[in-house]
């Protein structure tokens, strides 16, 4: 076999192998949180959140935290177990499920955590968190959009960071963006998703595998030998 079409085959070959992987690295691990009032305006004091794995892959989620933002407040107690909970095999670790006062701050917390089970692609957790000013003695009515977003006036204080853990080992994070609407919100992690400032795995884009491989047949076209023409 001649060295120009031993060139023309494993360049094919490499093009090939390159374009199946770029099918590969679409695979992303991500999720997506809605947020909305619990009852009306007066429930963005307990806003309830939904986390959705939006991973494509199959990767579960194992762990997942929410920063407060503004950290002269706190989350002081998560509503009571629901069935997305036994679904998902979730386990509350911070703050409690009890209404705590200024004498007893034991069980809030600065951060909301939990740990899973069995949280596959698709499925999704739901739940309330209510939220109070530190030191308030018979806990506050807040607004949750001044305190988790929308942080930027007067004292510049960072917005909530919402991270997820996945059994591949990848984490995707998102910072809250600043935006005040009488409805809900919905948020996404994940590269190219405005609502996310950081995101799911690192994976390289499939157009620069398409393109490399175009690239790769390209030159082994050239590389073959020519036969002259007859009249």
């Amino acid at each position: 076999m001649s060295y120009q079409r031993r060139t023309v085959r494993a360049a094919f070959a490499l093009a090939a192998a390159v374009l199946l992987h770029a099918g590969e690295a679409e695979a992303l691990t991500q999720f997506s949180l809605s947020l909305s009032p619990s009852a009306g305006f007066f429930g963005w004091d307990q806003p309830i959140f939904t986390i959705t794995n939006g991973s494509t892959a199959g990767e579960t989620i194992t762990d997942l935290s929410i920063s407060i933002g503004d950290t002269s407040y706190h989350f002081d107690a998560v509503g009571a177990a629901n069935a997305s909970e036994a679904l998902t095999g979730a386990s509350l670790l911070s703050p409690d499920r009890v209404q705590n006062d200024w004498w007893d701050p034991s069980g809030a917390s600065d951060t909301l955590a939990w740990s899973f089970g069995d949280f596959d692609a698709g499925e999704s957790l739901v739940f309330s968190v209510d939220l109070d000013l530190d030191g308030a003695i018979f806990g506050s009515w807040v607004d949750a959009r001044a305190i988790l977003f929308n942080n930027d006036f007067p004292f510049a204080d960072p917005n909530a960071v919402v991270s997820a853990s996945f059994s591949d080992g990848s984490v995707a994070a998102l910072t809250l963006p600043d935006g005040l609407f009488l409805g809900g919100y919905a948020f996404a992690s994940g590269p190219g998703t405005g609502g996310a400032s950081a995101g799911g795995a690192s994976v390289p884009e499939p157009s620069l595998f398409v393109l490399m491989g175009i690239g790769l047949v390209g030159l082994a076209w050239l590389g073959e030998p020519r036969r002259p023409s007859h009249p």
